[in-house]
Parts: C-alpha cells; structure tokens; sequence
C-alpha cells in the first residue's frame, strides 16, 4: 500500500487554477483531481467544488430542493467554502486530507474516506461490492 498523492488539479472545463481570476467574490467552482498512490501508475478523478460566501447563498437560493421546501442539505454538491480564493490555501487543505488516509487499506477503502470530501464516481458501485 502507499501513500495518496495529488497528481493534477484543475478548474472546470480544464481550467488552470492559476488563471482563475475569482478576486470579485461570489464564486462557486467545480474543481477537478486526480489522486493515486505514491510511485504508482494511474490515478482516479474526484471532485469538489469551492465556492466564497456569496456564492454558497447564490447556490442555495438557486436549488430545487430550497425553492420547493425552503430546506436543503445541499447532499452532493461536495463544498469547500473559502472566506477568500487562495489557490495554496486549498492545495495545503487538500494534502491534510490525503495525508489523513492511511497508508495501509485498499485503494477501495481510501476511495471510501476520500468520498467523504469529494465526488467520486465509482462511490456506488464500490458500496454495493461491500
């Protein structure tokens, strides 16, 4: 087994988080990983997205759920929530969670823990093989 490493990230549409210009607030980005073990080959795409607080209410007021019952979990939508976009902030967050998982359990189970922070697409399939 071996340690979780970021091996890209990327805005939606393939943006480079460096050219992003999100200074004027009210942002709400998906954001793409991909995230493999430590010398090995391949990786697995998750994502999230990240938004500042104009743009969690923006959304909020926006989904179907909140409109039709004026509550909503917002389940699936995976948000990190920044005061400010700051792209070594959120690099610095994202590695406490990989190095959070441990080392020794199947990439099954660390695909498991990473759901909790993330969109992961194989997260049915895999529940359903348990």
């Amino acid at each position: 087994m071996a340690k979780l490493i970021l091996k890209s990230i990327e805005g939606e549409f393939g943006v480079s988080l460096m050219d992003m210009d999100l200074s004027e607030g009210g942002f709400f980005v998906n954001i793409e990983l991909e995230i493999g073990e430590q010398g090995k080959n391949g990786s697995e795409v998750f994502s999230f997205n990240i938004c500042d607080e104009k743009g969690l209410l923006r959304t909020v007021w926006k989904d179907s759920e909140f409109k039709d019952k004026q509550i909503t979990s917002l389940s699936g939508y995976n948000i990190f929530v920044m005061k400010k976009y700051d792209l070594e902030s959120l690099l610095r967050y994202i590695e406490g969670i990989l190095n959070s998982i441990p080392e020794d359990i199947s990439w099954k189970q660390k695909g498991l823990l990473l759901s909790r922070y993330f969109y992961w697409e194989y997260l049915t399939e895999t529940i359903d093989k348990f």
